[in-house]
């Protein structure tokens, strides 16, 4: 019985062989002497001339010879049978394909070899000297696929950059890493390489377009990776890659619209070291990568071209104090509003870019303009601060008042100082291209930040982060047929999410932790039998950290005590110290009709705050996490 186990678990291993994600070279071929009669028992001998590794083989009966799994790289091959002149073949580049080198052996000086391509599909490669070569914008050797044939590039509306591979959508492609599959069908990103492939850990990428050999697996085209491996010399080397959007040419849609893209400057380094473990046995590859991205979303100032720049939406200073402005018999609108006397709401520029108030020249009929500027409160006869409102109150204009509120639900502000709180947060309006102009514009502003935002970052198609990443591979010839290798690649990125719209306010920082893990072991049993063994775990990990869940805040804002939750009370509690500003306070939610009973109060507190009573502190009311989301967080947390 355990015979037979073992027998059904080598005849597995072999089928095996035939699907799996192999990595390696295969090179065969015949011997012949100078009549064309095929030689049997003649040495052949392939030597890796950056390693020093020798595998031998014999030609058969039939004068045929195998190497069924060479490690790839730069190899050297000779073929000797006493009696006859031993020939040679130099700089032979292999990858992960099947090579055929013929032999001619002669008694005389003349010796023969042919070497050609044996694979059954279609391929193209991007060599480690091609890599090395062709120009690359951004260091991610898998961009240098655009540059094969076979590959087609079209830009889709909602999904981006998309890639077609012999006329395939790119669902269709399989990427695999050491033989490992890396693609993230998840996303259905094509050809992917789940972390940023540095071009100095690359040995080789191949394209096979369609039909696929079968021992590539699945999909109908593969990109197949090799990565790099140490050799006997020790060899490193360092890059600094600067990227500056001074010196990009300009797109033919901005020099169009004259719009001025946002900046950004981006800092790489890498460095690389690999060499010999154990000389013509182990040998190690590693490689630290780092990057510093910076970027600046740029006020458009009055260029109305240029609406992605962040811009919040605030109030106008007689607006935030209760005060609504319009002209008589027209509907207010902002500077670049064109005139629409048609309709139940005839509109018109109410302000010039600067924010002042300009009459309509006409009424909406088309007659001479007679009225004028008039305010009114929106809580009839106080204003927002609780003041009266007068005449005073409209300069330019007519002030509107009455002597009962005119909403009677609404005879005053917000009690509880909350809505005073989100008021002084809101900056001041410095563009009147948006909104009403009168009552509401905008505020433009200089956004500064690290790293890009959106979907894109979080799957890994934008490269515009702050990066680190450690690549480190280890190859070992445990025999002449036998040999085990482990790459591992783990990355790191920063950026920042859902950018606040108002300055000082907070981003939702963004992180991603990818990482593979490959380990392969080859084992050349006979000419005509290998087994191949692949294993892999490739990991993709990204979230958005809401700002409250941050680090930076929880080391600010240190929890040092909570009243839980209780049905006479209708409230929880926590209670926290800010080490900037040497104060304490507590953030509160519950009931909301419970909530809005809640004294907004402060005490400042050395730098050990002792035990305070409840009364003492700050409970903020928490509306809901959607709102408080947005708005006590952004706009108040930033600055307590």
């Amino acid at each position: 019985m355990q015979k037979l186990l073992s027998a059904c678990f080598v005849a597995f291993l072999s089928l095996q062989s035939l699907t799996a994600q192999t990595s390696n070279a295969i090179v065969g071929g015949t011997i012949t002497d100078d009549s064309g009669a095929r030689l049997p028992a003649v040495n052949v001998t392939a030597t890796n001339t950056r390693t020093g590794i020798s595998t031998n083989a014999n030609t058969n009966t039939d004068g045929i010879y195998t190497f069924p799994s060479l490690q790839p790289g730069v190899y050297s091959f000779s073929a000797s049978l006493p009696g006859f002149i031993t020939q040679s073949i130099r700089d032979v580049v292999l990858g992960s394909t099947q090579e055929r080198i013929n032999f001619k052996l002669s008694t005389a000086s003349e010796t023969q070899a042919s070497l050609a391509t044996g694979a059954s599909s279609v391929s193209n490669v991007l060599s480690e000297d091609l890599i090395n070569r062709l120009p690359l914008v951004g260091n991610d050797a898998m961009s240098l696929l655009d540059s094969l044939p076979g590959i087609v590039q079209e830009d889709d509306y909602f999904l981006g950059l998309l890639r077609s591979f012999g006329g395939l959508g790119q669902i269709t492609v399989h990427t695999t890493r050491d033989g490992v599959v890396v693609s993230d069908a998840r996303s259905n990103l094509g050809a992917f390489a789940t972390t940023v492939l540095l071009p100095d850990w690359v040995g080789e990428i191949r394209l096979v377009l369609s039909p696929a050999d079968a021992e590539a697996g699945t999909g109908n085209a593969q990109v197949r990776i090799q990565t790099r491996s140490g050799t006997n010399q020790y060899s490193g080397s360092a890059i600094w890659n600067i990227r500056n959007s001074a010196l990009n040419a300009n797109t033919w849609t901005t020099n169009k619209t004259s719009a001025t893209p946002d900046w950004y400057n981006n800092h790489e380094y890498a460095v690389a070291f690999g060499g010999p473990i154990v000389k013509n046995r182990t040998f190690f590859y590693a490689l630290w990568d780092q990057q510093f991205n910076y970027q600046r979303i740029l006020t458009p100032g009055t260029d109305p071209s240029l609406l992605s720049a962040p811009a919040a939406n605030a109030l106008t200073t007689p607006a935030r104090n209760g005060i609504f402005r319009y002209y008589e018999r027209w509907f207010p609108g902002n500077a670049l509003t064109v005139t629409n006397p048609n309709g139940q709401n005839p509109t018109t520029a109410s302000v010039d870019l600067a924010g002042n108030p300009v009459a309509p020249l006409t009424n909406p009929d088309g007659s001479a303009y007679t009225g004028g500027l008039r305010c009114l409160s929106v809580f009839g006869n106080v204003k927002f601060d609780g003041t009266p409102f007068t005449s005073a109150d409209c300069p330019g204009g007519s002030a509107v008042t009455t002597a009962t509120p005119w909403d009677s639900r609404r005879p005053v502000a917000d009690p509880t100082g909350y809505i005073r709180k989100i008021i002084e947060k809101m900056p001041l309006p410095n563009y009147f291209g948006f909104g009403d102009g009168l009552n509401r514009a905008q505020h433009r502003w200089i956004q500064r930040t690290r790293g890009s935002q959106g979907i894109e970052v979080l799957v890994g198609r934008n490269l515009l982060t702050d990066r680190k990443q450690l690549n480190l591979k280890i190859d070992d010839n445990i025999s002449r047929n036998h040999r085990l290798n482990v790459g591992w690649t783990l990355e790191r990125n920063d950026s920042m999410s859902e950018l606040p719209t108002w300055p000082g306010a907070l981003g939702y920082p963004t992180k991603r932790r990818p990482q593979v893990l490959t380990a392969g072991l080859t084992s050349s049993l006979s000419s005509t039998l290998l087994n191949e063994g692949r294993f892999g775990i490739r990991l993709q990990d990204a979230t958005i950290i809401p700002p409250w869940e941050s680090e930076e805040l929880k080391a600010r804002f240190k929890r040092v005590g909570e009243v839980p939750f209780s049905s006479e009370r209708k409230l929880m509690s926590t209670v926290h110290t800010d080490a900037q500003r040497h104060s304490v306070f507590v953030f509160t939610k519950g009931a909301p009709d419970v909530l809005l009973d809640v004294t907004v109060q402060l005490r400042l507190l050395g730098a050990d705050p002792p035990d305070v009573p409840p009364e003492d502190l700050v409970e903020l009311p928490d509306l809901g996490s959607a709102f408080n989301d947005q708005l006590v967080w952004q706009a108040l947390v930033a600055e307590l």
